[in-house]
């Protein structure tokens, strides 16, 4: 798996881009972030994609996200990932 294709994926996570984030892109961040679920992982990003998109910035996401992190566990892991590279 390329760098670039690696970068994208997460970048599929931000506010400006989480409303095209594709089963493709879990299955590209589950490989780099070691979650065993990519299908579980889309799953949890489609219920709260318009709730992170109306975030507008990656730091108002994260706050959003992490105030459901038991609630939404692996996009939690997943922007913890985002926010440390």
């Amino acid at each position: 798996m390329s760098m670039d294709i690696n970068i994208e994926s997460l970048a599929a996570l931000s506010p400006e881009y989480i409303l095209k984030f594709t089963a493709t892109d879990a299955d590209n961040i589950s490989k780099m972030v070691q979650i065993n679920d990519s299908v579980s992982l889309y799953s949890e990003t489609q219920l709260v994609k318009e709730k992170i998109y109306e975030c507008e910035t990656i730091a108002n996401a994260s706050k959003f996200i992490h105030e459901r992190k038991s609630f939404i566990p692996l996009i939690t892991q997943a922007y913890q990932y985002l926010l440390t590279v």
